[in-house]
Formats: C-alpha cells, sequence, structure tokens
C-alpha cells in the first residue's frame, strides 16, 4: 500500500495545477498530460499502487508526471521564500523540505527509479 500524507499531496498537487509545465517538461501532449493531472489529483487521495489502465488512460506516464512533480515543484522554493518574509517558521520549512526528500524516497521504487526533489 502506498497512501501519502497531507502535505505529500499538497506538494504533488501544487505540481499538478500546472499540466503545461509538466508537458513541457516531459515533452509530451499538453493534453494528454491534463488529463493525467485530472486522474492523478483524484488517486493521490488513495492508494497509488491501484493505479492501473483500469482508472488511469496511461499508468506509464501517470508515474513519470507523479516524479515531476517533485523534480520539477516549485514548492519547496516557495517555502524558502514564506520563510525568508516570515510567512512560515524555519521549522516549517525543514518539515516541508524532510517531507519532500522523504516523498522522493518514498515514491523511487514505485516510479521505478531515482527521484530527486527540487528542494532549493
Amino acid at each position: 500500500m502506498l497512501r501519502l500524507t497531507a502535505l505529500e499531496r499538497e506538494i504533488i498537487r501544487h505540481r499538478l495545477v500546472l499540466p503545461e509545465c509538466i508537458a513541457e517538461a516531459l515533452d509530451d501532449d499538453a493534453e494528454n498530460i491534463g488529463l493525467l493531472c485530472d486522474q492523478l489529483n483524484v488517486l493521490i487521495d488513495g492508494d497509488l499502487e491501484d493505479i492501473s489502465s483500469e482508472n488511469c488512460h496511461d499508468p506509464f506516464m501517470a508515474r513519470e508526471v507523479l516524479a515531476e512533480c517533485l523534480e520539477g515543484s516549485t514548492y519547496c522554493g516557495t517555502s524558502i521564500s514564506a520563510e525568508g518574509g516570515g510567512e512560515i517558521s524555519p521549522q516549517k520549512l525543514r518539515a516541508v523540505i524532510r517531507t519532500a526528500e522523504a516523498l522522493a524516497s518514498k515514491l523511487s521504487p514505485f516510479i521505478g527509479r531515482e527521484i530527486i526533489p527540487a528542494t532549493c
């Protein structure tokens, strides 16, 4: 079973709302990626191991989209700016970065390759 915490889902969703950026990064069709982002937005609330051709039109690419949600994420960068501006505490920033790194470690075996999150 592969379930995500609330913060892990928030980090992924931060990127899922930008399917055109994901499509460009993955060199794929924006319409295809947009549909995958919509499907993943629902699927990340459950068990990610349930991603299959029954509930996702392209399970392989869905996994790549998940990886891109970490590798191309601006969530940590936004959090760094927020901490610098006093909007979040240094403790919250450390929690965000630790969570992104832990999420990459959690998803890497599922994706089938190492994921290096954008944490700065």
